[in-house]
């Protein structure tokens, strides 16, 4: 049948089927149905049958042959994260009227920078510009400060940031001293255009206006009365100064921002509160000044090289441990909330020396009175007595010693600060790789900390750190590098730094592909064979990934020599890395490994006879080779063959098939490098394990599958 008369009978069936219906009632209930009441009837029929057509093309399963999974899992997908930040400074209203409010203790900071004026109409514009290098050094994001605002300029703030597309995460930063406190109705309160009385809004039209993710921060009084209008919201976060029905009393010695302080200067804020506890009432001033001046000018000296990074990975193991995995993993995907988190664990124990109880919204167990709290005050009090390389080997060895003896998985973090110090990184990425290589629970409690993410940014990797990233990527299928990410293992001159950089990036490729790793093939080339077996692996996969129609380099003479050489797995590699070659030499000195002594070898070649049979399928050495596997005395090769044993007859019979087989070698290097013991493996034979099950082969025809696709 033609189509047109298809498509007619297609839109007259609906009409001639409601008709018959109605014709029945009309039968048997005597109804008088008039014709343009069935007519809109018909039409109200007719356009519900478009919708219907429209959601079917719509929902339509893709025609596209499906393509194989990348890795072993679910590709990654790269999370959500935070663009820029609002911050409402609510300060004091009735400012161009006289008001006794002035008399009221007011703040004159934030985070230690002062606000020059506090006239909405007249305020300095280095006020402004301190709050967003506050946010531009801190977390990285530009921030737009508005004093005293209205609702109306609110919602147009809100409006602005909201509207990007894809949308992003901003950071709704809400510093309300000087209005009237969030009610328990959920409404918080800016001002009117002159200023003159306050305004509430609701919460819930923040909501509906800011379409994207959003983090509060509530810096004010009873603040937390508005958690429970935030509760069970998708992609919320919050952090509240205060509980519900508590007032931001602050002693007169502390700063009415230190929530703020908290959350986004932790260094600064720590020192200060380290400073507060440890006050001497008989300070004394000489020549160069009190003896607070003194210890703080020697502490910003030496902080930048231990105490910052210290007190991060303190903030970080502490929240580690304390805290669930889900919720772990839920801060540490953006940058920006994995900083506040950090400062909300530092604001926990700050302020409730002020009795004040800070709270947050997904809700977080106590971290107060933690006991990693006490290697911040050892660690300062050790700076101020000993010289700084001294102290910090001091550091390091009272870490290492304390591991050793309790290895427990709480203080795992703590070991990102020593991995970014020259001196001790060599001996802490042996340790820790050591501890991670005994049990899969150690390597799976490592991967799930920042520590992996830490390790892909290092400007001057070890052999050790990047083995043990490997395992981190190769347990949890999850991959720091992005598209971005520098690989800085490629500019070091020692081979086993490069093919540890190498095993990593083979790792990461079978969980997310990057263009970038083309680039890394002219490398595999330079070190075949000081590198090998993770060159050959490594250029193996890119070709894998490119495909048959790209362009390949000529890398075979790098790798044909490894075919010679006295470790199973260096020859197992080459011959799956060969196995891409389009060149007939290629083949002949891959047929002459065939009857290697090695299974793992024979198994290669297996794979590779599958490569060059649709290069050349009318080579008979091809097929006679294939004939003498099967009488293979070694179970495992018995075991991959008669996997593919109905592929292989099907072969014989249409040397034309098309075989899209997965090549098992990549799942057998993935469990190596997980399991334990494998140090000695990277060192003796990377292939030294059980042999996993090979994956399921899918055989289609070269003749039939362009017909196949057009009638899909």
């Amino acid at each position: 049948m033609p189509l047109f008369l298809k498509n007619e009978v297609a839109n007259i069936f609906p009409y001639l089927f409601l008709r018959l219906f109605v014709l029945q009632l009309n039968i048997s209930h005597q109804i008088n149905t008039e014709f343009h009441q069935f007519d809109e009837i018909f039409q109200i029929f007719r356009k519900l049958l478009n919708c219907e057509r429209m959601h079917r093309r719509v929902s339509r399963p893709n025609l596209l042959p499906n393509r194989p999974p990348r890795g072993f899992g679910v590709a990654q997908r790269n999370p959500m994260k935070t663009q820029s930040a609002v911050c409402f400074l609510c300060l004091f209203d009735g400012l161009r009227q006289q008001s006794i409010r002035r008399l009221v203790r007011r703040p004159l900071t934030v985070c230690s920078m002062p606000f020059l004026t506090f006239d909405p109409s007249y305020y300095s514009p280095s006020s402004q510009k301190a709050i967003s290098d506050l946010y531009s050094n801190s977390i990285k994001i530009s921030c737009e400060v508005t004093v005293d605002p209205s609702v109306s300029t609110v919602t147009a703030l809100l409006r602005k940031h909201s509207s990007s597309i894809p949308p992003q995460r901003i950071i709704l930063h809400i510093f309300g001293q000087g209005t009237h406190i969030p009610s328990d109705e959920g409404d918080v309160y800016f001002f009117t255009d002159t200023r003159e009385r306050y305004k509430p809004m609701k919460i819930a039209n923040i909501l509906n206006i800011c379409s994207c993710p959003i983090t509060f921060i509530f810096d004010c009084s009873n603040a937390a009365s508005l958690k429970p209008h935030l509760q069970n919201k998708r992609d919320v976060f919050a952090f509240f100064a205060t509980s519900a029905s508590e007032n931001l009393q602050i002693s007169t010695d502390a700063p009415l921002d230190l929530f703020t302080s908290c959350l986004f200067k932790h260094f600064e804020t720590a020192f200060w509160y380290h400073n507060h506890r440890h006050r001497s009432i008989f300070d004394q001033k000489n020549d160069c000044g009190n003896e607070e001046t003194l210890s703080k000018n020697s502490i910003e000296s030496k902080s930048d090289k231990i105490l910052k990074p210290l007190l991060e990975a303190i903030l970080d193991a502490i929240i580690f441990e304390t805290q669930t995995p889900e919720n772990y993993a839920l801060f540490s995907a953006d940058p920006s909330v994995s900083h506040l988190i950090k400062g909300f664990a530092l604001a926990q124990r700050v302020m409730l020396s002020f009795n004040v109880h800070p709270e947050s919204l997904p809700e977080l167990q106590p971290m107060h009175s933690h006991d990693i709290w006490a290697t911040w005050d050892v660690a300062i009090d050790i700076l101020l007595t000993s010289p700084e390389n001294e102290a910090i080997q001091k550091i390091f060895s009272l870490f290492i010693d304390t591991f050793e003896f309790f290895p427990i998985t709480g203080i795992i973090p703590l070991f990102n600060t020593f991995l970014g110090i020259p001196e001790t990184h060599e001996c802490s990425a042996k340790h820790l790789f050591q501890y991670s290589d005994g049990s899969l629970a150690a390597i799976t409690e490592i991967s799930r900390s920042s520590i992996p993410k830490n390790l892909a940014e290092l400007e001057s990797p070890s052999s050790y750190s990047l083995c043990l990233l490997a395992k981190s990527i190769a347990i949890s299928q999850k991959t720091p590098f992005e598209a971005h990410t520098p690989l800085f293992f490629k500019l070091s001159k020692d081979p086993d730094i490069i093919k540890s950089g190498m095993l990593c990036v083979c790792c990461s490729i079978t969980v997310e592909y990057q263009q970038v790793y083309q680039k890394l093939m002219q490398l595999c080339m330079d070190y075949a064979e000081s590198c090998s077996p993770c060159s050959s692996l490594l250029i193996g996969l890119i070709f894998n990934k490119i495909g048959s129609l790209g362009n390949l380099p000529p890398f075979e003479i790098s790798f044909l020599p490894l075919l010679k050489s006295n470790r199973s797995d260096f020859r197992a590699a080459a011959v799956y890395a060969l196995g891409f070659s389009r060149q007939k030499n290629t083949i002949d000195a891959v047929l002459e490994v065939a009857n290697d002594e090695s299974p793992i070898v024979r198994i290669q070649v297996l794979f590779a006879l599958f490569n060059f049979i649709k290069q050349s399928p009318n080579d008979t050495r091809l097929f006679q080779v294939l004939n003498l596997f099967e009488n293979d005395p070694n179970q495992n090769f018995q075991k991959v063959l008669a996997q593919y044993k109905q592929v292989i007859e099907h072969v014989k019979r249409d040397k034309r098939a098309v075989l899209n087989v997965q090549n098992m070698i990549i799942q057998h290097v993935i469990e190596s490098v997980k399991s334990p013991g494998f140090e000695e493996r990277f060192q003796n034979d990377i292939f030294d394990i059980e042999i996993p099950a090979p994956p399921a082969p899918v055989e289609q025809s070269r003749l039939n599958f362009s017909f196949k696709s057009r009638l899909k």
